[in-house]
Formats: structure tokens, sequence, C-alpha cells
């Protein structure tokens, strides 16, 4: 019993197999003979039990043969996902040549808007964070003329300046680190302030501006710029803008937060301003 009761539907479509052969002999034989009142009459009960069958077959074979078919598709799919993969992988190679190219052109352009400043090109080759500090390592040093606190610059603003310098190495400390601050001009009314790097902005890419006049009529949205003040970095360099006033702890004059024109989590290429 235990044995039927395992194999029950394996002996269940055995039978119905040896049923089915059965009926297909008897209908062909029966439409063979074609005599008698009798055989018409069991030509006619089996006619369409036959046609039944085969239709079954049928079925049956058209089932197998999609089976079959499946595994083609399966692997022609598996070509066209291939496909799909190279090609995408095609497409991020073209965007990152062209973002490449873009970045290229910025900073040939920006060497030509500066033709007043004596400059060279450098790749960021490494970059340092922690809690308290930021900085970036460039390929170029003392043999190509850079001297420690010269400005580094991007197509979109002031990076920083030079901390120290190897022969051909160099490392830049941004504006947003706090050991760093600079002397700045309000573009829109022309006063003077100090941007300054801060521990609590400084993980957000930001900076912020102090000893700000209450009287100076400070606006969001307002651009800051270099002043040049102090001969380290030359004036009229993009610092950022304005996003964000507030009185400072004496709540006599006021400070704002910056956004740098530069992110400081994609900085890739720079422009040293050699002393001249």
């Amino acid at each position: 019993m235990y044995f039927f009761q395992k194999n029950k539907y394996k002996i269940m479509l055995v039978a119905s197999t040896a049923v089915l052969v059965v009926c297909i002999i008897v209908g062909s034989a029966i439409n063979r003979r074609k005599a008698g009142g009798a055989s018409d009459a069991l030509g006619t009960v089996f006619t369409p039990l036959q046609s039944g069958v085969t239709g079954a077959s049928d079925s049956v074979s058209g089932f197998f043969n999609y089976l079959t078919n499946m595994k083609g598709y399966e692997k022609e799919n598996e070509k066209l996902r291939e496909k799909i993969a190279s090609l995408e992988d095609e497409l991020r190679k073209t965007d990152n040549l062209k973002s490449e190219n873009e970045r290229l052109r910025k900073m040939l352009d920006l060497k030509e808007n500066e033709k007043d400043y004596k400059t060279v090109a450098a790749d960021v080759v490494a970059f340092e964070m922690d809690n308290f500090s930021k900085s970036y390592t460039i390929n170029k040093g003392i043999k190509d003329g850079i001297t420690q606190s010269c400005a580094v610059i991007t197509p979109y603003g002031l990076v920083g300046y030079v901390s120290e310098v190897g022969r051909n190495w160099a490392k830049v400390c941004p504006i947003v680190d706090s050991k760093v601050s600079v002397s700045a001009s309000i573009m829109r009314v022309g006063n003077t302030a100090i941007v300054q790097g801060d521990i609590g902005l400084m993980e957000d890419g930001l900076c912020k501006m102090t000893y700000v006049s209450k009287e100076t009529g400070l606006e969001v949205g307002d651009s800051i710029e270099t002043s040049g003040s102090g001969g380290v970095i030359p004036a009229g360099i993009y610092i950022g803008k304005v996003t964000e006033i507030k009185n400072d702890v004496t709540g006599v004059s006021q400070e704002a937060v910056i956004k740098p024109g530069v992110d400081f989590s994609d900085v890739n290429e720079v422009m040293v301003i050699k002393d001249n």
C-alpha cells in the first residue's frame, strides 16, 4: 500500500497514457474496416474519442515543443541582457568623457581669463578629511613654481591655498577647513568681511562670513569674492553666495553662512596662481 500511495501520481499517469494508446489503436482499426452496422456504430462512438485523443496528443506535443523553445528563448534573452549591459557601459563611458571634456574646457577658459596671473594646472591625486580638517594633494610642486600660500582655484571659484609644498607635490587647504580664513568683499555693496571655515559647517561643504556690520545691508543671495587684503590671495576671485544671516554671539555684528561656488566633494583639477 505504501508503494501505491507514494507513487499514485506516476501510476495514474502511466495508466492514463495506456488507455489513450488503446483508444487510438481501436479507433484506427474501426476506421479501416468501415463495414457493418456494428462497426459503423463503434466507429461513430470512437471517432470523437480518437479526435479528442489526437487533440490531446497534439497539445502534449505542443507543450514539449514550448519547453524546448523556452531554452532557446532563455539563451536569446541572456544575449540581449548582455548586449544591454554592454551598451549601458558604453553610455557611462561616453558620459564620463563628456564630463571630463567639459571640466577641461572650463579649465582652459579659466586660464585664458586669468591672463593677469601666472598659473599652473594640477590634478588632485589624494584627499584627506577628518572631524577637524580637510586637505587635497596635487601633483605639482616647487619644480613647477608653486610656493606655500599660493591661491588655488577652479572655474567655479576659490578652492583655498597651498599649505605645504614639496618638489613635485603640494597640499591644498580649502576654505571650508576651520584653520582657513580669507579677506572677502560683498560684491553688491563693496563692504569687506572675513570668510572662514567652521567645523560645524565643513562636512556640508559650507563656510561662514564673520564681522559683518548690521549697517551693511547684507542679504541672502549676495555674492562674495576675495578682497585681496593681506596680499596672499588676489582680489576678485569668486567665493560663494550667502544662504543664511544671523546675529553673532556679541549681538553687535552679523555672520552669514556661505555656500561656496566650488563643490568640495568633486574637486579633480585645479589651477594654482603662482607668486609673481
